[in-house]
Order: C-alpha cells, then sequence, then structure tokens
C-alpha cells in the first residue's frame, strides 16, 4: 500500500493486525517477504527507475519443521541473488531486542546484500530511515554533531547550496531553530504522537545554525545543490548513487570522481583528508575531475570542499571486487608500439581479450602532459569518449608534442554476465624531439 499523506498512513497503519495467535506464526520467514517484494517490483517495474526493498527483520530467518533451515536459507540467497540481477537495491536493517541483543548474522554474511544496520529504538529506526534516504539521494546530508552546549549544529556557506533544512526529533524535543544566534521560524510537516519533523521556512541562508533539544536522538537532513559524485567505477545499479560498485579482483581500483552545484570547483577530498587530483574537465569544460587509486578497503568517503565540520558535502560509496569479471588490457601506446600515425596523432585502443563476453562497451581517454617543465607537470592535456566495436576501443583525434611526455589513462565500463563493473588501465609514452638541419649564412 502507498504511504505519503496522514490519511495514506493512517489507512496503513489500520491494515496492520497483530496475530491472535503467536505460536503458529512464530517464525522469521524473510523469504515469503521477499517473495512478495519480487512480485510487487516486477508488477511495477518501469525504466530508467531505481527499486529498493527495506527488509526489516528481528532476527535469523526460521521456519516450520517442514523447511529445513539449509533449504531455507537457500531460497533467500536466490532472492538476493534474484533482486541483485534485476537492479534491484537491498537494505536489511535489523530490529534489536533489549534482552537479546542484535541477531541478523545470516544477513551479514550475505555478498549480495547491502551492508546491515542495526536499530534498538524507535529513534535509532528513524535516523536508519533517514541515512538510507541520503544514500539513495546524493544531495541529502544528516548532520548529528552537537556544539558545546549540546545543540545540533551546522556551518552552512552559500556554495554548499542548501535548499532545505529539517530536523526530526520526538515529539516536543524541539524547542528552538537559531541562525547566528537569532531564531528562525520553522513548520511543522508531520506530528504523529512519536515523532515530530520541522521544516526552515524561506530561504536558508547561509551561517552558524543551531537546533536546541531535549533529547539526543534528534538530528537534521540537509538538501543541498553541491554535491560530491563517484563516477568512477560506476554504479551497478544504473543512476543509482547507493549501489555497490564492481571491478575485476586482483588489482588496485581507481576512483575518479567530481563536484556537484555551485561548489564544483572546490578540492575534492578522499576520506576527508587526502586531496584527489586533477584528472580532467566535465561536460561544461570545468576542471572538477578528479582521480585517486583506492588505497584498500571496500567502502570510501568522498568529500566536497575544506569544511572542517558540519555542514560537510561527504558521500560514502562502497566498492566490491570479483574474480569473475575480465580484466582490461591496453593495446596501445606499449613499449613496441607507441601508435604513432604517419601523420602525427596518435592511436589509442583498450579493450579486452578473448574470454567473458562484454556487453555495453564504453570508454573514456584521458592524457596528462607529465612532461617535467611548466608546460607539463600532470597537466590534463585530452579526453574523449572513444569508440567501441565488440571488444575494443579507439580514440585517433589527439596529437601530442614533439619532446613531450604523456601518460594515458584509459576508463572502461561494460556488463560481464549480468554484472554492471568498470575497469582502468594507464600507458606512458614520449614522442621524440624533432630533429632539423639550420643552414649556414651565406658568405
Amino acid at each position: 500500500q502507498e504511504a505519503g499523506g496522514p490519511e495514506n498512513r493512517r489507512r496503513l497503519a489500520g491494515s496492520l493486525e497483530p496475530p491472535t495467535n503467536y505460536l503458529p506464526r512464530g517464525y522469521t520467514r524473510m523469504d515469503l517477504g521477499l517473495e512478495e517484494a519480487i512480485r510487487l517490483l516486477e508488477a511495477n517495474r518501469q525504466p530508467n527507475r531505481n527499486q529498493y526493498v527495506l527488509l526489516l527483520t528481528d532476527g535469523e530467518p526460521t521456519a516450520p519443521g517442514t523447511l529445513s533451515i539449509a533449504e531455507h536459507r537457500r531460497i533467500i540467497r536466490e532472492q538476493f541473488e534474484q533482486l541483485r540481477a534485476a537492479g534491484v537495491l537491498v537494505f536489511p536493517v535489523v530490529l534489536c531486542n533489549p534482552t537479546s541483543g542484535c541477531s541478523g548474522d545470516f544477513l551479514r554474511n550475505q555478498s549480495s546484500t547491502e551492508v546491515v544496520r542495526d536499530a534498538g529504538t524507535a529513534s535509532d529506526l528513524l535516523q536508519v530511515f533517514s541515512e538510507l534516504l541520503a544514500e539513495m539521494k546524493s544531495d541529502r546530508s544528516i548532520v548529528t554533531n552537537r556544539n558545546a552546549n549540546g545543540n545540533l549544529a551546522l556551518h552552512v556557506r552559500a556554495a554548499h547550496g542548501v535548499r532545505e533544512l529539517a530536523f526530526v526529533s520526538p515529539r516536543a524535543a524541539l524547542s528552538s531553530v537559531r541562525r547566528d544566534g537569532a531564531p528562525v521560524l520553522t513548520r511543522n510537516l508531520l506530528n504523529d504522537g512519536n515523532v515530530e519533523l520541522n521544516v526552515v521556512e524561506g530561504a536558508v541562508e547561509p551561517g552558524d545554525w543551531t537546533g536546541e533539544t531535549s533529547d539526543l536522538s534528534a538530528f537534521a537532513v540537509v538538501q543541498a545543490d553541491s554535491y560530491p559524485e563517484l563516477i568512477f567505477p560506476p554504479p551497478s545499479a544504473l543512476n543509482s548513487p547507493a549501489s555497490v560498485r564492481y571491478y575485476p579482483a586482483g588489482k588496485q581500483p581507481l576512483l575518479v570522481v567530481r563536484g556537484a552545484g555551485p561548489a564544483a570547483g572546490e578540492p575534492l577530498l578522499l576520506d576527508g583528508q587526502t586531496p584527489i587530483p586533477p584528472i580532467g574537465q566535465d561536460g561544461n569544460g570545468v576542471d572538477a575531475l578528479a582521480a585517486i587509486p583506492l588505497p584498500g578497503g571496500d567502502e570510501v568517503t568522498i568529500q566536497l570542499g575544506e569544511d572542517k565540520g558540519p555542514l560537510q558535502l561527504r558521500r560514502t560509496f562502497r566498492l566490491q571486487a570479483r574474480g569473475d569479471l575480465p580484466r582490461v588490457e591496453v593495446f596501445t601506446p606499449r613499449s613496441d608500439n607507441a601508435g604513432i600515425l604517419e601523420d602525427g596523432r596518435i592511436h589509442l585502443e583498450v579493450g579486452f581479450g578473448p574470454g567473458l563476453p562484454v556487453q555495453g562497451l564504453a570508454a573514456t581517454v584521458y592524457v596528462n602532459d607529465i612532461t617535467e617543465d611548466e608546460q607539463g607537470g600532470d597537466r590534463p592535456v585530452y579526453q574523449a569518449e572513444m569508440t567501441c566495436v565488440e571488444r575494443t576501443c579507439v580514440d585517433e583525434d589527439f596529437t601530442p608534442g614533439d619532446g613531450r611526455s604523456y601518460r594515458v589513462t584509459y576508463l572502461v565500463r561494460g556488463v560481464a554476465d549480468g554484472v554492471r563493473f568498470g575497469d582502468w588501465a594507464q600507458a606512458a609514452f614520449q614522442v621524440e624531439p624533432a630533429v632539423f638541419l639550420r643552414g649556414l649564412p651565406s658568405s
């Protein structure tokens, strides 16, 4: 049933009926819930529209004696794989028991699922929902930071492009909202007896914002025009920033990021600390693309701007290596074939050798001048979308300069065995200085 406004919420709550006999219904049938989710999503699938499953559970999967534990878990694993193959993102949330704690070991061991989150209280669950929304929507940020007075606090700059600022709290827990010490009007959008949602009226101007609350579970939700994007490796679900990014096992992935919105030209930082060097330009010709090898781990945080405290424009992305994905190969330039054509242009070629079929092949090439002089110094000088046919991609529109050294970076995207993934490769070449003879002056 669709939820949204107060009337729909009341209808949805009224449709939930407690069991009259708990004994025969005392099982955790994840398979039945996932089965219904798959049915609903298949019946309502639309092109270029993302689909999600929020799986709420209070423990490990259990079923009547007619269904063995092993068979039950096999069914659930297959359902996760079916959802993954359809590009559906699954967000498991474990509802913790005050006595026995948090279960969910089975879910945590499923490589096909997203990160499992725990919720011990109603406030925890509300924050989990907001965090999931921030993963699905790149322009949302969650603020839980508190100042020395115990109030929610954030600093807003004009470049953040904040469009909306909302405070979520237990009922009657929010007492005031201030900007630079002056009170600000808010509008109540939700008050269901347990939770309140209050939104700042009008424009969210730059300044120091605080929300005075009597409950530490309160938090703020920010919608801003500026945010960082991870464009490579590509998301496994098209146009879904929350989905995992796959790359071939055995090699270090390259992260290519960019900024969006008014702060697009500001520095991009890995884990909020390490500057990410530029690699190219965005579609508007702005030097907004940056790239850095991932030093390790399967999770990375990218920050746009150098803010030392909230509001910090940060996004966390998940990556996963897969041994069944093909690796990209550089065909030119190589040490035995620089690829220089007769007219001075260079033949750039990258792709996959024989093996697993790859569909939807696409590639971008970036060329940096790495000559050690004022014109070089790792300066981006060329980028292009390559022409791809079958398993290879080529480009012949770049003319290198005499006596210059270059590094070529290839970013390749494709689908192998139903998995959308990305791989990259680099090569270097040097063009020898031109040799010419100057005639002697006539006597």
